[in-house]
């Protein structure tokens, strides 16, 4: 009867558990929730910081690269979350030039990916090629 018991129990408590010890997120379900972080990218001599507040679906941060050799640059982001993506542009001013260019991130556990859109030239006009996404750096979460 005692046996009977502590199975009883045992099987109490693995039920009041949920039963799962998944914690994949979902493609709905958002990545990160309500809140401030900070994610850093090092590559041999280079670095780049990236900002950033999640009210709801809106993204708004800050940019900051930060090469050996030049001044670098700095910008801000606008996004929309969507599960574990961010689409959004960031406007960036490098050197003295000032330009727009649009993003997106995948967000997998505490990394999170950048990737630009490959550039094609339109009779003389660089433009995004929204289907091709290039340079995937792995950013590390800093701290949220």
């Amino acid at each position: 009867m005692r046996n009977f018991l502590i199975i009883g129990i045992i099987v109490l408590l693995y039920a009041c558990k949920g039963g799962s010890t998944s914690n994949t997120t979902t493609s709905n379900e958002p990545a990160l929730k309500d809140g401030k972080y900070e994610y850093l990218f090092v590559s041999e001599k280079d670095s780049s910081f990236l900002e950033f507040e999640v009210k709801g679906t809106e993204v708004k941060g800050n940019y900051r690269f930060l090469p050996e050799v030049s001044d670098g640059a700095v910008g801000d982001i606008t996004g929309t979350l969507q599960g574990t993506k961010i689409k959004g542009v960031m406007g960036f001013t490098v050197e003295g030039y000032t330009a727009k260019e649009d993003f997106a991130i995948e967000i997998q556990g505490a990394d999170l990916f950048w990737m630009n859109y490959e550039k094609i030239d339109e009779s003389g006009f660089m433009k995004n090629d929204t289907t091709k996404l290039v340079n995937k750096n792995k950013y590390t979460l800093r701290k949220k």
